[in-house]
């Protein structure tokens, strides 16, 4: 019973540590930060992005083409893939994935582990997990903001110098529904 519990305490310290851990992440010092909800999307588990979506990647790619994007950040859900897959592939742009949560906590974690300072890197999210990216990035005044279902054209830009939001836009790319 006794190494029972010793067990059982030393996976609650593993948890509470990493717990701790993913909420210390700390906010890039230096960059700019593009941050979309995936494209429009089929139906179906883990769907493709519907025609629609097609074309709303590559407005995104349209729109970010000159803007040096380094590193493209996305979910293992195959509609955040193949919204960031034309400047993955055009632009031979690096491709990391980040474990999916409501709170920022996978994200801030894959930008520890991998994020170049003073480059440009886009974020590819969901609706319900880029209101927590933002707010994880610095940007203060949220408020609750959520992203209805049926958006799919925000585009969201943070630029950071010395830990600090310098900059916080919000930008329409592509049609505001296709």
């Amino acid at each position: 019973m006794k190494k029972k519990v010793q067990l059982l305490m030393v996976f609650i310290l593993a948890g509470i540590n990493f717990h701790a851990k993913a909420q210390t992440a700390i906010v890039p010092q230096d960059g700019t930060f593009y941050i979309v909800r995936h494209a429009e999307k089929d139906t179906g588990r883990n769907p493709i992005l519907s025609l629609a979506g097609q074309k709303r990647a590559g407005d995104l790619y349209r729109r970010l083409e000159k803007e040096h994007i380094l590193q493209v950040y996305s979910t293992s859900f195959r509609r955040t893939q193949m919204t960031g897959d034309s400047l993955h592939f055009y632009q031979n742009t690096e491709q990391l994935f980040y474990k999916v949560d409501t709170t920022g906590d996978g994200m801030m974690e894959a930008l520890a582990a991998h994020f170049k300072n003073n480059t440009a890197v886009l974020i590819i999210g969901h609706s319900n997990t880029v209101p927590a990216l933002l707010t994880r990035l610095g940007v203060n005044n949220l408020n609750g903001y959520e992203i209805p279902e049926s958006q799919y054209h925000n585009l969201f830009i943070v630029e950071i110098k010395k830990g600090k939001v310098i900059r916080f836009l919000q930008e329409q790319y592509g049609s505001w529904a296709l």
